[in-house]
């Protein structure tokens, strides 16, 4: 798969990567649309809290190619959008924003 990755403050570097493997519990999705946002602008400038290199476009939409095992109402083909506001909880950005007062 081609990925567009920011290597360092405005800079990005185009790439040739393996398909990813899917572990459990997950899907492998060949995404069609990416938007960028504020986020990526901050990502872009070096002016984040997570470090460079990175893959930017957290806000996607695309089609399942192969979907959750164990098995759910999710099959190959359809469309799917991807919620940007689930995070891992173990990253310096994540944790941070999990802390914030709203």
């Amino acid at each position: 798969m081609r990925v567009a990755e920011t290597v360092a403050k405005e800079t990005l570097d185009h790439q040739e990567r393996p398909i990813p493997v899917p572990g459990p519990g997950e899907a492998l999705l060949r995404v069609h649309t990416v938007t960028l946002c504020g986020t990526d602008l901050h990502i872009w400038e070096d002016d984040y809290a997570t470090p460079l290199p990175m893959v930017q476009g957290h806000e996607f939409c695309g089609v399942i190619e192969a979907p959750p095992e164990p098995h759910t109402t999710l099959a190959v083909g359809d469309r799917v959008a991807v919620s940007p506001i689930l995070n891992c909880g173990a990253c310096y950005a994540s944790f941070h924003r999990s802390h914030q007062r709203l």
